[in-house]
């Protein structure tokens, strides 16, 4: 048995080990696709200030996607 923080309830380690898959395939799907898109808009930036931006906004878009998937997913 784990314990299972956000509902406070104990659930089955199979069903744990369920989960950690789930989250670990989401994650992997979404850093496997984010560098490839973003390389010509990197290679075109004319300054760090520039480069920073997209990166944060692409890094914050990565984030509602990985949310959204992660709630799709029900946890």
């Amino acid at each position: 048995m784990e314990f299972e923080e956000r509902s406070g309830l104990l659930i089955l380690a199979t069903k744990a080990g369920e989960y950690a898959s789930q989250w670990s395939a989401i994650v992997g799907d979404a850093l496997s696709a984010f560098c490839r898109p973003r390389d010509a808009l990197v290679a075109a930036a004319k300054s760090e200030a520039e480069i920073h931006r997209i990166l944060t906004g692409e890094t914050n878009a990565l984030r509602r996607k990985m949310s959204k998937a992660i709630s799709d997913a029900g946890y």
